[in-house]
Protein backbone atom coordinates (compact mmCIF):
# COMPACT_ATOMS: atom_id res chain seq x y z
CA UNK A 1 0.00 0.00 0.00
CA UNK A 2 1.26 3.87 -0.81
CA UNK A 3 -0.09 6.46 0.89
CA UNK A 4 0.14 9.87 -1.14
CA UNK A 5 -2.42 11.62 0.65
CA UNK A 6 -5.48 12.33 -0.45
CA UNK A 7 -4.36 9.14 -2.50
CA UNK A 8 -3.75 5.54 -1.31
CA UNK A 9 -2.57 3.28 -4.20
CA UNK A 10 -2.10 -0.70 -4.23
CA UNK A 11 1.22 -2.04 -5.78
CA UNK A 12 2.32 -5.02 -6.32
CA UNK A 13 4.73 -4.84 -9.40
CA UNK A 14 2.49 -2.73 -10.97
CA UNK A 15 0.24 0.22 -9.51
CA UNK A 16 -3.09 -1.64 -9.44
CA UNK A 17 -5.98 0.35 -7.84
CA UNK A 18 -6.16 4.01 -6.66
CA UNK A 19 -8.20 5.38 -4.53
CA UNK A 20 -9.25 8.98 -3.17
CA UNK A 21 -10.73 9.00 0.17
CA UNK A 22 -11.99 5.95 -0.11
CA UNK A 23 -13.94 6.31 -3.95
CA UNK A 24 -11.87 3.81 -6.40
CA UNK A 25 -10.36 5.90 -9.47
CA UNK A 26 -8.56 3.28 -11.61
CA UNK A 27 -8.38 -0.35 -10.96
CA UNK A 28 -6.18 -2.66 -13.02
CA UNK A 29 -6.14 -2.87 -16.06
CA UNK A 30 -6.72 0.80 -15.66
CA UNK A 31 -2.80 2.23 -16.65
CA UNK A 32 -1.90 3.66 -13.51
CA UNK A 33 0.93 6.29 -14.04
CA UNK A 34 3.22 7.73 -11.20
CA UNK A 35 5.27 10.89 -12.55
CA UNK A 36 8.10 12.88 -10.45
CA UNK A 37 6.59 16.06 -9.93
CA UNK A 38 10.02 18.04 -10.34
CA UNK A 39 11.13 15.87 -13.80
CA UNK A 40 7.82 14.47 -15.06
CA UNK A 41 9.78 11.21 -15.51
CA UNK A 42 7.62 7.85 -15.06
CA UNK A 43 8.23 6.08 -11.90
CA UNK A 44 8.30 2.71 -10.63
CA UNK A 45 7.32 1.18 -7.30
CA UNK A 46 10.91 1.33 -6.00
CA UNK A 47 11.79 4.51 -6.87
CA UNK A 48 8.77 6.04 -4.56
CA UNK A 49 9.58 7.17 -1.19
CA UNK A 50 8.22 9.92 1.60
CA UNK A 51 8.88 13.28 0.68
CA UNK A 52 9.35 12.56 -3.07
CA UNK A 53 6.63 14.67 -4.95
CA UNK A 54 4.57 12.57 -7.23
CA UNK A 55 1.80 13.53 -9.61
CA UNK A 56 -0.60 10.61 -10.76
CA UNK A 57 -2.06 10.17 -14.22
CA UNK A 58 -4.80 7.06 -15.22
CA UNK A 59 -6.07 6.00 -18.44
CA UNK A 60 -8.65 4.22 -18.51
CA UNK A 61 -8.45 0.06 -20.05
CA UNK A 62 -11.68 1.00 -22.60
CA UNK A 63 -9.00 3.29 -24.49
CA UNK A 64 -6.09 1.04 -24.52
CA UNK A 65 -5.09 -2.30 -26.66
CA UNK A 66 -5.17 -4.97 -24.14
CA UNK A 67 -3.58 -8.55 -24.48
CA UNK A 68 -6.48 -11.44 -23.69
CA UNK A 69 -4.07 -11.59 -19.94
CA UNK A 70 -5.93 -8.67 -18.63
CA UNK A 71 -9.09 -10.98 -18.90
CA UNK A 72 -7.70 -14.26 -17.62
CA UNK A 73 -9.94 -15.29 -14.56
CA UNK A 74 -7.58 -16.34 -12.85
CA UNK A 75 -5.29 -13.29 -12.83
CA UNK A 76 -8.19 -11.48 -12.04
CA UNK A 77 -9.31 -13.67 -9.19
CA UNK A 78 -5.34 -13.59 -7.45
CA UNK A 79 -6.01 -9.40 -7.83
CA UNK A 80 -8.92 -9.68 -6.26
CA UNK A 81 -7.87 -11.72 -3.57
CA UNK A 82 -5.21 -9.23 -3.03
CA UNK A 83 -7.07 -6.20 -3.37
CA UNK A 84 -10.10 -6.24 -1.91
CA UNK A 85 -11.74 -5.04 -4.74
CA UNK A 86 -13.61 -6.45 -7.77
CA UNK A 87 -11.47 -6.69 -11.32
CA UNK A 88 -14.06 -7.26 -13.41
CA UNK A 89 -14.36 -5.03 -16.80
CA UNK A 90 -17.06 -2.83 -17.05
Amino acid sequence: MIECPPYRIMAAGNFLTMEREGHLLARFPDLIIALDALTGMPLVIEEMSEGREVRFVTVPHALLSLGAGTTDPGLLSMLEELTGRSMALQ
